[in-house]
């Protein structure tokens, strides 16, 4: 078995109804988001990169993103035969949002850590896939490292290749939810296998999101005892919003985001989020990603400098 943290008996299976209700945003968000708009990715090469940045209105979905790369024939049986004994870092929290709030001392709590080989990561979500037992997640694993999953990806011919500074994977359970945060990078997020969504906010709405210096805690867990009663601060951060968006009161806790203009990205298999950047200076986007209802989402991240 994994190294998990005691988690002190299982509980009862989750029914279907509780895990897709629990990957909805709040109806104060969901009622006044917009759609992304959508379009095929080769009608968008085929645009040019002038002609494209005129047409879109906020973050594009690009469909049939990821037609021809072989990383659409994998499996947990194929990923634990090419890359099963690599060791890689695993997050463990209590539920399936991270970060919480710690509202007494306006602190954001981040998941405890562990080591574990990929092998045993596939197993767990297996182990997973029916109870809230408690919730894993791996993020930014450098696929720079791992050069027989890397051979499998293959950027868009669009991008200039020179700047390509990172390819991340992202391989989470179902009903994860990921913080309000914003990124200094600009990032492409493919979507690999299951489904999520994407809440985006432009450059423009930081003022209403509540961001600025947050203390951020973390999460501890022995293997006998399983998660510690109290947190341990970490550091502090700039890029993250002391909001819980999935909160169904963030309206009437947050006032402010009434003054937001949110858009929510549906991603599912094979499709792309491209988020234009209108000012290079300014924060890409602010962005809540909530993995799937699915077993095992899989995203995978393009991460270009900027000129």
């Amino acid at each position: 078995s994994p190294p998990v943290p005691h988690s002190g008996g299982r509980p009862p299976p989750r029914k279907w109804e509780a895990i897709e209700e629990a990957a909805e945003y709040p109806e104060s968000i969901r009622g006044r988001a917009k759609a992304c708009s959508s379009m095929l990715m080769a009608e968008a090469v085929a645009m040019g990169p002038e002609a494209f940045r005129r047409h879109a209105d906020g973050p594009v979905l690009l469909r049939n993103a990821s037609d021809g790369w072989k990383l659409m024939e994998w499996s947990d049986e194929l990923l634990t035969e090419q890359v099963g004994d690599a060791p890689m870092r695993m997050l463990i929290m209590p539920a399936d949002v991270h970060p919480t709030i710690d509202a007494e001392r306006r602190a954001l709590v981040e998941p405890a850590a562990s080591n574990v080989f990929f092998a045993d990561y596939l197993k767990l979500l297996d182990r997973l896939l029916t109870t809230e037992e408690f919730a894993v997640y791996v993020a930014q694993l450098n696929l720079l490292r791992l050069p027989a999953l890397l051979a499998k990806v293959c950027p868009p011919s669009a991008l200039p290749a020179d700047r390509l500074s990172m390819v991340n994977l992202w391989v989470g359970g179902h009903s994860m939810k990921n913080g309000l945060h914003f990124d200094n990078y600009d990032n492409l997020l493919h979507q690999i296998s299951g489904h999520k969504k994407a809440l985006i906010f432009p450059p423009d709405d930081m003022r209403h999101l509540y961001y600025g210096p947050t203390p951020i805690r973390r999460h501890t867990f022995s293997l006998i005892e399983g998660f510690a009663n109290d947190t341990v601060h970490e550091t502090t951060r700039q890029n993250v919003a002391l909001i819980n968006v999935f909160d169904e009161d963030v309206a009437t806790r947050h006032p402010a985001l009434a003054e937001a203009s949110p858009s929510i990205c549906d991603l599912g298999r094979r499709t792309l989020t491209l988020v234009l950047t209108p000012m290079p200076t300014s924060p890409l986007i602010s962005v809540c990603a909530e993995a799937s209802l699915e077993r095992s989402p899989i995203s995978d991240s393009l991460t270009h400098r900027r000129s």
